[in-house]
């Protein structure tokens, strides 16, 4: 059988919880619109927010067409099951008149009435053998075999298009056109028309027989009848029965055969009709499914456009991105030289001032050294040894003894780190 979609289980609740995020979307949107602010974030944030809310829309609709397609099917289906099961109890309370039974038993009497519009099989074996079988199959398989009627009438058209229903292409082309129906599944639906068609060719021509049976068993009886006509024209009692007799078969005869056409131009109208909606709703269908490829391929070429767009401002951004920060790196680049310049020319005029102070104090020194001639010697020790001003305190005798310093005297490097001459003006 043909498998469906199976329905959501909880559709209405699903529905609701998307009604509901759908609508704190939208406020939320309604506050960014409320309260713009300037910034490619602010672009972003709206831009995020409003394709959330548009495929959530577009989710939205797609799932009621799902939702609402399956349950035009499921509809469908249990309206044609339940007219089939009506059309089955009707038939129970239909009594076989007249049934194909009469050409079976030449030796009744032939009746003249409408027979059933249901050839119904019966218990006692009073209908043809081709009838019961295809009575028989329809009640086991259904008119359908097990199929949906959308999925039974698109297997139709495709055997209208490729031919037999052995072929491989046919298979091929029932499984990729029929959804969720397998090689095998095909293959067996395929066998089960061929049977179906079968049957339903010897019930007709079965029919057509019992008919032309029962038109030369009235020749016949007709025949009879003249010649029993013919016998009781001495008697015009008799006579006169037979007219009246006559005349009442010939009025049945003619009520059977007027019901039998109104019969025949009611299906006839029935089958058009029914062809008319099918077609209808064919076309419907085909509407349906043009205008979602079409939303489908317009939201796609919006989607593809507004896509483009942010790659153009993306790239555009970055762009002025990259070029702020060349800009920045080459004033710092300028700057730092600028600096470097400045310090190495502080540092040239330092060195200069420098030698100048060194070249004025040698030249003052050079003055000095002529003016006075100095006859010393160097004599390192002296640091060592104490001053004469202060052994002279210590050996006067009003000094403290306890006061005489009995070391040397020790020197008290206090360090001190160096700092080149360049830093220091910095």
């Amino acid at each position: 059988m043909h498998p469906t979609r199976p329905l959501t289980s909880h559709p209405a609740t699903q529905q609701v919880e998307h009604l509901s995020q759908l609508k704190a979307m939208v406020k939320q949107f309604w506050v960014y619109i409320r309260d713009p602010k300037s910034g490619q974030g602010y672009i972003s944030s709206v831009q995020s927010l409003m394709e959330s809310i548009e495929s959530q829309i577009m989710i939205q609709k797609t799932a009621s067409c799902e939702t609402l397609e399956t349950l035009v099917q499921q509809q469908n289906k249990l309206t044609n099951e339940l007219t089939a099961f009506q059309d089955h109890m009707a038939g129970w309370d239909q009594i076989p008149v007249d049934e194909p039974s009469s050409v079976s038993h030449p030796g009744k009497p032939l009746s003249i009435r409408a027979p059933s519009t249901r050839v119904m099989a019966a218990d006692d074996g009073s209908l043809l053998p081709e009838i019961t079988a295809y009575q028989n199959f329809v009640a086991r398989h259904g008119r359908f075999g097990g199929w949906e009627e959308f999925a039974h009438r698109a297997f139709l058209r495709l055997r209208e298009k490729h031919g037999p229903a052995t072929t491989d292409s046919f298979l091929r082309a029932v499984v990729a056109r029929i959804p969720g129906i397998s090689l095998s599944e095909a293959a067996s639906h395929a066998a089960w028309h061929e049977s179906f068609l079968r049957l339903t060719e010897a019930r007709k021509s079965a029919i057509r027989k019992w008919k032309t049976r029962r038109a030369v068993a009235a020749e016949d009886h007709e025949k009879e009848m003249e010649v029993q006509e013919t016998a009781v024209k001495t008697s015009g009692v008799k006579k006169q029965a037979i007219h009246i007799d006559r005349d009442a078969q010939r009025l049945e005869l003619e009520a059977w055969k007027e019901q039998k056409r109104a019969e025949e131009a009611a299906f006839e109208q029935q089958h058009a009709a029914d062809a008319a909606a099918r077609k209808a709703q064919e076309a419907r269908n085909r509407d349906h499914q043009r205008m979602l490829r079409e939303r489908v391929k317009a939201y796609q070429q919006k989607r593809e456009a507004r896509d483009l767009l942010n790659q153009q401002m993306e790239h555009e951004a970055k762009q002025r991105e990259k070029d702020l920060h060349n800009k920045i790196a080459n004033e710092d680049r300028k700057r730092l030289a600028e600096k470097n310049l400045a310090i190495a020319q502080r540092r040239r005029m330092a060195e200069a001032e420098r030698a100048q102070a060194t070249e004025q104090k040698e030249r003052r020194l050079k003055a000095i050294r002529k003016q006075v001639e100095v006859h010393a010697s160097r004599d390192p020790s002296r640091i060592l040894r104490p001053t004469e001003s202060f052994q002279i305190k210590v050996d006067s005798p009003s000094h403290d003894p306890s006061e005489t310093v009995k070391g040397l005297f020790r020197t008290n490097p206090i360090p001190k780190r160096h700092v080149p001459d360049w830093r220091r003006e910095m």
